[in-house]
């Protein structure tokens, strides 16, 4: 049977009507019938997941020592550490290494980690042992060199903390900067041989990641120098990493004097960054060739968003020879070195020892202080701290007391020179390019 559609127009749809019970047989049958679960595609959840772990695992093979970099911080060293490598610490730089050996007394050696740039390189380690370590024994773990491809680092200043118990001491040791080619470094030091006073010289490899090397921030050469009386103090350089500045120039010397002069004017050096005096740290001069000499300058680090930078040098203490000796019995007569006032304040006999008191202008510094007789000498063996008070005159005086060992036949006080503050008044800005 064939049927053929046809519309219907609005007359018939208006006559068509539904049956009285359709609304509850619908209801009904929708009630009645089961509840289908719409199955998610178990396919596509697998491989999003694994397209996900695939992506991680490129990422972290491509940047294994980029996530390392930022993830890690040396923990137990807060109370050994100064405040910028603290902060740096606290920041996870350098590389964390925790690598371990057992020294010849049972203690466990643990270099935990290093932290380098062009400076310098750190070496974080801890001393571990349940019986107790001597605090502060050489005889331990003394580092005596770091080696590497082109490099040969001799150790130099450094920090420990012992703890609360005496089990354990953590610390740190800088050494001369190595070099960015190496990838691996030997560390040799002395450990104690136990039930002797012998030590042995043992080593370490240590893995090294020069791309781990903190940033150099400033660096560049400097055409600057200074004359002082007959020294000309030529600085050739500076160089500021996160750990600190070093400053590198050459002096000409023709004697012991100028040679002298120049290391207390050095001494006097202000690196001034931001208008913020750096901490000066240590420094010194080395022989190159006959007459000449080079020096070089630790300082802080310098200061965040560098704007401005100074080399400053306010005053030096100027060194004056003497051959003045003053006899023991010429108690609180003032005498002169030079225009400079002196005079012994008192001597005393305590204990087993010989105390003897000096007074002086407050910003006079005696040197080469002796008692002597007419064959032999003695030098002081320590001092007391300064104290200080007004003289007759309105100037500030300043009493020191110098403690022998006690022995009797002295009859005079030498006293081979003495040094006090010299203005210069130099101020020099170093370009920052």
């Amino acid at each position: 049977m064939n049927y053929t559609e046809k519309p219907l127009n609005d007359a018939e749809l208006s006559g068509i009507k539904a049956p009285e019970d359709m609304e509850a047989r619908l209801r009904k049958a929708l009630e009645s019938a089961p509840v289908r679960k719409v199955k998610k595609s178990v396919f596509n959840t697998k491989w999003k997941f694994a397209a996900a772990i695939i992506a991680l695992s490129l990422f972290v093979g491509n940047n294994y020592h980029a996530l390392a970099y930022y993830s890690k911080t040396l923990l137990g060293f807060d109370k050994v550490l100064t405040s910028t490598l603290s902060q740096l610490n606290n920041q996870g730089r350098g590389q964390v290494l925790n690598e371990q050996v057992k020294l010849m007394d049972g203690t466990v050696l643990t270099i935990n980690g290093l932290m380098s740039d062009e400076n310098q390189l750190l070496l974080f380690y801890t001393l571990n042992n349940a019986n107790g370590i001597p605090e502060l024994d050489s005889n331990i773990f003394a580092p005596v060199q770091m080696k590497g491809f082109r490099t040969n680092s001799s150790p130099g200043i450094g920090g420990a903390s012992p703890s609360k118990d005496g089990t354990e001491v953590k610390g740190y040791i800088s050494f001369e900067p190595v070099s960015p080619l190496a990838k691996k470094l030997t560390l040799s030091y002395w450990e104690g041989i136990p039930g002797t006073d012998h030590r042995q010289l043992s080593e370490i490899v240590l893995p090294y990641h020069p791309d781990e090397a903190l940033t150099t921030i400033f660096k560049q050469p400097m055409d600057q120098s200074i004359t002082v009386d007959d020294n000309t103090l030529v600085f050739k350089s500076i160089t500021a990493t996160p750990t600190m500045t070093f400053i590198q120039g050459e002096v000409q010397v023709e004697s012991t004097k100028q040679l002298d002069q120049a290391a207390r004017v050095l001494d006097g050096l202000q690196l001034v960054s931001n208008d913020i005096t750096c901490e000066k740290r240590k420094g010194g001069l080395t022989r190159i060739e006959d007459g000449r000499y080079e020096f070089i300058f630790q300082y802080g680090p310098l200061t965040d968003k560098l704007q401005s930078l100074q080399l400053i040098l306010k005053e030096y203490q100027d060194f004056h020879e003497s051959s003045m000796r003053i006899p023991l019995t010429d108690i609180n007569k003032q005498l002169f070195i030079e225009d400079k006032p002196v005079k012994i304040a008192k001597v005393e006999q305590v204990d087993k020892e010989t105390e003897v008191t000096i007074e002086t202008e407050s910003l006079v510094r005696l040197e080469g202080i002796k008692l002597v007789n007419k064959s032999d000498s003695m030098s002081w063996v320590t001092s007391g701290p300064a104290t200080y008070h007004t003289a007759a005159d309105g100037t500030t005086r300043m009493n020191v007391t110098f403690v022998f060992p006690n022995r009797e036949g002295w009859d005079y006080l030498q006293i081979k020179g003495f040094s006090y503050p010299k203005h210069l008044g130099y101020k020099s800005d170093i370009p920052i390019k």
